[in-house]
């Protein structure tokens, strides 16, 4: 459906066996924040991937104050895009818990010892988890949406965050390569147009203007998903707000362009 080209038979890039099915498989449970644990092979498309997981705990007794869970993909090959690809994720996520940890863990055990939870089986007052979705993997190319939960004090903020990447030119990939409307640029301006519109809905903040910078994607088969963090333009308790182009949108469009 999309724009990519067949790659040309000369890249060869070496591949792991995938495992059968799709469905994640557990992680050996070990809590730490120093070593990266990975569960066996997904196959999912032309990629192979493992879950690779960052995982957390600090306890006071039995009762858990902070929590930190981050799963993520390590993609399987030997070529140095795909290498060079897996350091940087495991060198960010790691970073991410490690600076959950500095920040929080005095605070969150103080936090702990004052409200003197009744159960030990009550969740983490304070803990970071990062979910993730792979949305495309095809001819060496993926868009991943992340979902990353941060708790504090009880309170929790959820944010999204995507990942859409081509493992022959190791570069990241922008809207206009997999949307079916050929003019660069126009497809985030229908994004943009669409966000600046729902601005007449009441539960939308009337002084908010979306630019560009305010808007991440991710594609999936036959769509682009344009999205805005959650509290941006409309309260938080709405969710992320999103402008959803799926392929026959985009040839009606097209088609109405024409006329």
């Amino acid at each position: 459906m999309k724009k990519f080209i067949a790659i040309a038979a000369a890249f060869v890039m070496t591949l792991s066996g995938p495992a059968a099915g799709f469905a994640a498989t557990s992680a050996q449970d070990i809590i730490t924040n120093k070593r990266i644990y990975y569960t066996q092979n997904h196959s999912g498309g032309a990629m192979t991937y493992q879950t690779a997981r960052v995982k957390v705990s600090k306890k006071t007794g039995k009762k858990e104050y902070l929590k930190v869970d981050i799963v993520f993909p390590n993609m399987k090959g030997y070529s140095t895009v795909i290498k060079e690809f897996n350091e940087a994720n495991k060198n960010e996520f790691r970073d991410m818990s490690d600076n959950f940890v500095k920040e929080y863990a005095k605070e969150a055990q103080k936090y702990m010892s004052d409200v003197k939870f009744v159960s030990s089986k009550a969740e983490a007052p304070y803990s970071l988890k990062v979910e993730y979705s792979m949305k495309y993997n095809k001819e060496n190319v993926i868009s991943v949406l992340y979902t990353i939960t941060t708790t504090v004090a009880g309170a929790s903020h959820t944010e999204y965050k995507s990942c859409n990447y081509d493992f022959v030119t190791g570069k990241d990939i922008v809207p206009d390569q997999v949307s079916l409307i050929p003019t660069a640029g126009e497809t985030m301006e229908l994004a943009l147009k669409s966000f600046n519109s729902k601005t007449k809905n009441k539960k939308i903040y009337k002084d908010v203007e979306i630019t560009e910078d305010d808007v991440q994607f991710y594609f999936e088969k036959q769509a682009v998903t344009f999205y805005v963090q959650p509290g941006f333009m409309a309260d938080e308790s709405l969710g992320i707000v999103t402008y959803r182009l799926t392929d026959d949108s985009a040839r009606e469009y097209l088609r109405k362009k024409e006329k």
